[in-house]
């Protein structure tokens, strides 16, 4: 019985043949080398987004989180939130011309004891870098998914630029650094 177990695999021979074991060792290895480098690609995804939040928080330290009268609005609302009046602005009349989640979730945040005002910031550099991960994903998704005529190596750097690009968008980290909706 061990004269037949011995020979590594050599009883499979005359059912399959040398190639296809080959071959599917090949695609075992193919398989684990793309499941690391998923994992390694969305480590280094979520690194750049957390820097993204990073560049946001570092922006609005000096003077604070931007705001405006659409912020004033959305504060003001998550305070009266808060207090149990419900979705009534500044001035007292109801809330109806913005949509009601950016208020929600600074009054969510106002549930631990925090003022709404000093949240938002903390709020939308978190949604910042949770926009530029899922962008990046999903260009990652859509790069892997096309019958490539360049390499992966090449598609990697497309995608660490397109990363770089999101997290150095003036635009982006503008809108992110005012107490808006738009990051949501």
């Amino acid at each position: 019985m061990s004269s037949t177990c011995s020979g590594a695999d050599n009883w499979l021979l005359p059912l399959f043949g040398s190639h296809e074991i080959a071959t599917s060792n090949v695609q075992l290895e193919e398989n684990v080398e793309l499941k690391l480098s998923k994992h390694r690609i969305t480590l280094l995804l979520a690194a750049f987004s957390t820097l993204g939040t990073f560049l946001v928080l570092v922006r609005g330290s000096t003077y604070g989180v931007g705001v405006s009268p659409d912020s004033v609005t959305y504060i003001s609302t998550a305070r009266n939130l808060l207090a149990g009046n419900g979705f009534i602005n500044w001035d007292g009349s109801s809330y109806t011309v913005f949509p009601p989640m950016f208020p929600l979730l600074l009054a969510l945040t106002g549930t631990f004891g925090t003022d709404p005002a000093d949240t938002a910031g903390y709020v939308n550099a978190f949604l910042c870098g949770l926009a530029i991960f899922l962008s990046s994903r999903w260009l990652w998704q859509h790069l892997r998914a096309r019958p490539a005529p360049t390499s992966r190596t090449l598609q990697t750097y497309l995608l660490l630029w397109a990363a770089v690009v999101l997290i150095l968008s003036p635009p982006l980290l503008r809108v992110a650094s005012f107490a808006w909706s738009e990051p949501l």
